[in-house]
């Protein structure tokens, strides 16, 4: 019991001091000091993009706005689709009368494969029409194309799969897929065998 009294008077005496204590007034450098402080401080201009491309936001539509991306991208598609397909079974081949170019005669020592096929810069590197053919008593697949003057990559595609370079070639170029193609430069003589 004895407690509770002085914790009564020890509480009338902070009530008592509060009531006493004289109202003051902030002084008038007070608010634009404070606002100094919190003032943010203006970053820069790719700070400001950073923020903004990292924060999360929503975007909403209605089906009706996604009809023209929808559209688009139908297009796109089908452009794709045509190209490819029209690519593949025409290929671009390099047209000489009998009398123009240079003929060359590709071969490879193969005697595991069923079919070669011969694809190149030539020929936009599309192997349908460039079908190579063994020599009757040998293992050595063939073919002889009438070429240009110029300098030229190729490769062959063995079985409908795989892509070798030229064995036999004496140059090569990287392709920039991770392979190798054979160079071959046409013009040195009347006619090239390789």
């Amino acid at each position: 019991m004895n407690n509770e009294l002085q914790q009564d008077e020890v509480l009338a005496r902070i009530e008592r001091g509060i009531r006493e204590a004289p109202s003051l007034d902030p002084p008038d450098s007070l608010l634009s000091s404070v606002m100094g402080a919190v003032r943010t401080q203006k970053r820069p201009w790719w700070f400001r993009a950073l923020r903004w491309a990292r924060s999360p936001r929503s975007i909403t539509f209605t089906p009706l706005q996604l009809v023209p991306a929808a559209s688009m991208l139908v297009v796109a598609c089908l452009a794709s689709v045509l190209y490819l397909r029209g690519s593949g079974d025409a290929p671009q081949v390099v047209t000489l009368s009998q009398n123009e170019g240079i003929a060359v005669t590709l071969s490879l020592n193969l005697p595991d494969a069923q079919h070669v096929r011969v694809v190149g810069s030539f020929n936009d590197w599309h192997a349908r029409g460039y079908e190579m053919h063994r020599e009757e008593g040998t293992e050595s697949w063939t073919l002889t194309v009438r070429l240009p003057k110029g300098r030229y990559e190729y490769a062959f595609v063995v079985d409908d799969g795989k892509i070798i370079p030229d064995p036999s070639a004496g140059f090569y170029q990287d392709d920039g897929f991770g392979h190798r193609n054979a160079v071959l430069i046409v013009g040195n003589h009347d006619e090239t065998n390789i």
